[in-house]
């Protein structure tokens, strides 16, 4: 059994008690449906998308059908993030210069970043030599500042997980201070 580490944030924002989640996906025979059908019976209790994601994901993770990390194709996904005090495309076009320009990067891409956008969020998107995909998204958040957000998707094992989180900062690190 993994425990979840968003516990307190699902208990506050559903006002249901762990122990009242399992309990309630126990009965339901949660242990023995697939990802999506744990998210449906979750969703129909708290009528909200994404608290119906995360519950069943830390459910699974409960049962020990998922670790940390780990997406329910048995992959793994690692995330990195700031928050700046800086508009949202800007964030972007640092972004998009800095890895232009990164030699560690560009050896690793296949093919050219896709770029999209509306004023809610940006995203860079490639595919890396690996097999895994990158995922750079900038998201205007209160007061003009702006969050970045890298995400590493794909990853075979989870012993992959720390050195691509640990690479993904540095790079983070160094398109935020502008070095």
């Amino acid at each position: 059994m993994t425990k979840p580490m968003n516990i307190a944030a699902m208990e506050k924002h559903t006002g249901k008690a762990w122990s009242e989640w399992v309990t309630l996906l126990d009965a339901a025979g949660g242990r023995g449906m697939p990802h999506n059908e744990i998210a449906i019976v979750v969703n129909k209790i708290v009528n909200h998308g994404w608290w119906a994601q995360g519950i069943a994901i830390a459910y699974e993770q409960h049962i020990g059908r998922r670790k940390p990390g780990q997406k329910s194709d048995g992959t793994y996904e690692i995330s990195v993030s700031k928050t700046l005090d800086i508009a949202m495309n800007l964030l972007m076009d640092a972004w998009a210069d800095f890895s232009a320009s990164d030699k560690d990067i560009q050896k690793m891409i296949a093919g050219s970043p896709r770029i999209s956008g509306t004023d809610k969020r940006m995203n860079w998107r490639a595919k890396l030599k690996d097999g895994t995909n990158i995922a750079v998204t900038a998201e205007p958040r209160s007061n003009g500042k702006s969050a970045i957000i890298i995400v590493q998707s794909k990853l075979a094992e989870e012993s992959d997980m720390e050195k691509s989180k640990t690479f993904w900062k540095a790079k983070l690190d160094k398109v935020t201070s502008g070095k």
